[in-house]
C-alpha cells in the first residue's frame, strides 16, 4: 500500500482539518500568500492524489509528490511538495479541533468558518 492510499484510508483524520498551500512567491502580495482551508475530502485513483478543501484544492501525480521532511517536525501535520517546488500541508482535524484556530486560516476573500464539534 503506498503513502497516498495509506492517507485516503485514514481521510476521516483529516476531513476537517486545515489544507494549507504554502505560497511564497515574491511576486504575490504577502496578504495572498499561504491561504488555508478546510479538509473537505482526500481521493487517490489513476496515480492522483487530490485534498479537496472548502475553498481550493492541492495534489498532483504521485510520481511527482512527496513528503518533506525540510519542515521539520510540527504533530498533526504533513508537510508535502510536487511539481517545480510547490509545497503545501495537511493537518488532522484532531489538532484543529483541540486547539483554538488561528483567525488566518482562511482563503483570500470570504472568511472560512470550521465546521462546529461537539
Amino acid at each position: 500500500m503506498t503513502i497516498w492510499e495509506r492517507l485516503v484510508q485514514k481521510k476521516a483524520d483529516f476531513i476537517g482539518g486545515v489544507l494549507e498551500d504554502d505560497d511564497n512567491n515574491p511576486w504575490i502580495k504577502p496578504e495572498c500568500r499561504n491561504p488555508k482551508t478546510i479538509i473537505t475530502d482526500m481521493t487517490f485513483a489513476d496515480n492522483e492524489f487530490r485534498v479537496l478543501g472548502e475553498d481550493f484544492n492541492c495534489g498532483g501525480n504521485t510520481e511527482f509528490l512527496g513528503v518533506n521532511g525540510s519542515r521539520g517536525y510540527v504533530p498533526g501535520t504533513i508537510f508535502l511538495c510536487g511539481y517545480g517546488g510547490h509545497q503545501w500541508s495537511i493537518t488532522v482535524n484532531k489538532i484543529v479541533n483541540e486547539t483554538v484556530v488561528p483567525d488566518n486560516i482562511k482563503p483570500i476573500g470570504d472568511p472560512v468558518t470550521p465546521p462546529e464539534y461537539p
